[in-house]
């Protein structure tokens, strides 16, 4: 997941931050605010938030339909699949499973649109 993460930063955010002499706290404090993109999924984010905000980007899906929304709904998704004892019926696991591969192809539907 922290190579998701790391896909998102680019130089410039990475020279802000590592130019200034921050202890490894203030570093990860400036950090959520400067580097952390809001269809990202962190290491340290709750169940209770990373279920939410899927939910949140399901409804902005609706109002705009795009391929990295509907990736990112899978990301929280997969997330959520990988959270222990968040998930403690097959059942359940299994129906999320079914929801992120319908939310994967929405998004291979949204990117190879003609």
């Amino acid at each position: 997941m922290t190579s998701q993460i790391n896909r998102y930063r680019t130089s410039k955010e990475d020279q802000s931050l590592s130019s200034k002499n921050l202890n490894f706290k203030e570093f990860m404090e400036k950090a959520k605010y400067e580097i952390y993109p809001p269809f990202t999924v962190s290491p340290t984010d709750k169940p209770e938030w990373v279920a939410k905000r899927a939910g949140l980007l399901v409804r902005l899906y609706h109002v705009k339909k795009s391929h990295t929304i509907a990736e990112a709904v899978t990301e929280h998704i997969h997330a959520l699949l990988a959270y222990p004892g968040y998930i403690v019926d097959a059942k359940q696991r299994c129906q999320y499973l079914r929801l992120a591969t319908h939310w994967r192809c929405l998004a291979w539907i949204n990117k190879h649109k003609v």
